[in-house]
């Protein structure tokens, strides 16, 4: 039996894959987008489009509503893990982006700014502070 040798290269990078990264590909994505002009509505629908593809997936052999709920070990597969995790980041994302949209006193601020600051208050938030 042959093996490819793209199966060794993937499956390292799947076994890798943590919450850490996966917000860190979508946050990417989002800065990328402003960087070359897209709009917020342009980003939101892109992000969308991405939910409903993996919402597509996961839901094969699971609800999306029981697996939002769980933590990253309680999700059973590493599939489901992955799309679980980048649904619920980009919804978070979603509404972020709303959030700059609706703010008219940013507007003096460019797009990748205002959503570099977004990515600044969640990491110094409560949720993420290092106990001493």
């Amino acid at each position: 039996m042959k093996v490819s040798l793209f199966c060794f290269k993937f499956i390292p990078y799947l076994c890798e894959m943590d919450k850490g990264r996966i917000n860190s590909m979508v946050d990417k994505r989002i800065a990328e987008a402003f960087r070359c002009g897209d709009s917020i509505a342009v980003v939101q629908s892109d992000l969308r489009l991405r939910v409903k593809n993996f919402t597509i997936t996961v839901t094969k052999d699971h609800k999306l509503e029981d697996l939002m709920d769980l933590s990253w070990e309680e999700i059973p597969t590493l599939r489901v893990r992955y799309g679980t995790f980048y649904i619920k980041h980009a919804l978070k994302r979603i509404e972020d982006l709303d959030w700059m949209y609706k703010t008219t006193k940013l507007n003096r601020y460019s797009n990748s700014e205002i959503f570099n600051l977004i990515q600044l208050r969640e990491k110094l938030s409560v949720e993420n502070a290092v106990p001493f």
